[in-house]
């Protein structure tokens, strides 16, 4: 049972990144993309019993479909980022695909050509830092929505709209910056010019006609007010900003996802447990199948109570863990 499944993306960075990086980790998470982050790591059973730096191995030379690497001085001084740094690359040469680079400053890295691209992470907010990062990825699905209204906002000549959008469950910020990209590209790059577009987020239960739950403005310089500086149509300076994104639920949907995916993991160790008490109890196959049946329908039953859910729920989340392709240990 050491075998480690993989991961969609896999962060590396020093600790005095942590809570940059963290938050990228959270809103790759919402954007249904599991990334390997240390803090998700520290209270499941991956690293029990293991060594540490053989862990790390497998992870960002083998078991990461992408890696991304965050450049600092510190993350190029200190002894497990190098540790990490030095496995991607490794994967990286036998893969053929270079990691992706987020630079806080303009630190060398040792093994790697200095000619690869890079973002900086003083022009990306986590939350564009991880939607960036879903559409190298190819992960950039536009999540499900509606538009309740559009209203006119003009000034002067200058033409500007209010989206008032309604999402059915709590999204993330990089969510709403999707929706959005969206809909400027499909309504407005080539049809309908605008001077600028304002995006209004309403979650479940929230009035569509009340104060809004996360507001993203796209205008130039992205500045609402700065519609009478450019010609309609014209978006060469056109940038996305998040005006306000309400806090009080987010974490609580990153939460729920991370235990789901612990409870997942516990699902799947329940049927591994039933499958090996059955076979060491011996009888003809058929007897096996049928204690390992039993035994697991024991060890959920018992699962489903230890965390309050119905055994119906229990079964939703192991759906959700294998049509999501959560890791198993």
């Amino acid at each position: 049972m050491n075998e480690i499944r993989k991961y969609d993306v896999a962060l590396s960075f020093a600790g005095e990144q942590r809570d940059y990086v963290e938050e990228v980790a959270n809103e790759l998470t919402s954007l249904n993309i599991f990334p390997f982050y240390d803090g998700f790591e520290e209270e499941t059973i991956m690293l029990w019993g293991r060594h540490l730096s053989e862990v790390l191995n497998e992870v960002y030379e083998k078991n990461s479909s992408n890696v991304v690497m965050f450049i600092s001085k510190e993350y190029i001084d200190k002894a497990w980022p190098t540790h990490e740094r030095r496995s991607a690359i490794s994967g990286a040469i036998q893969k053929g695909t270079p990691p992706l680079l987020v630079r806080f400053d303009c630190t060398t890295v040792p093994g790697l050509p200095t000619d690869i691209n890079h973002l900086s992470a003083k022009k990306y907010t986590p939350p564009q830092l991880a939607l960036m990062i879903a559409k190298k990825m190819g992960r950039d699905t536009v999540p499900e929505y509606r538009i309740h209204r559009v209203d006119e906002a003009n000034f002067g000549k200058a033409k500007r709209l209010v989206y008032r959008i309604e999402v059915p469950t709590v999204y993330s910020e990089s969510q709403g910056r999707m929706i959005a990209t969206h809909i400027v590209e499909s309504k407005h790059i080539k049809n309908d010019p605008v001077n600028a577009l304002s995006f209004l987020f309403y979650f479940p239960v929230a009035d569509p006609n009340g104060r809004a739950d996360g507001s993203i403005d796209w205008a130039p310089n992205g500045k609402w007010a700065d519609v009478t500086t450019v010609q309609t149509g014209k978006y060469s300076n056109f940038q996305f900003a998040t005006q306000f994104w309400k806090e009080r639920a987010i974490p609580d949907l990153y939460h729920e996802t991370r235990v789901r995916m612990a409870i997942f993991r516990e699902i799947v160790q329940s049927e591994n447990r039933g499958w090996d008490e059955a076979e060491k109890a011996g009888g003809s196959l058929e007897e096996t199948i049928g204690t390992r049946k039993d035994l697991i329908t024991d060890y959920k039953r018992e699962l489903a109570e230890s965390h309050g859910l119905s055994e119906a729920g229990l079964r939703k989340i192991m759906v959700e863990g294998v049509v999501n392709n959560w890791p198993e240990i």
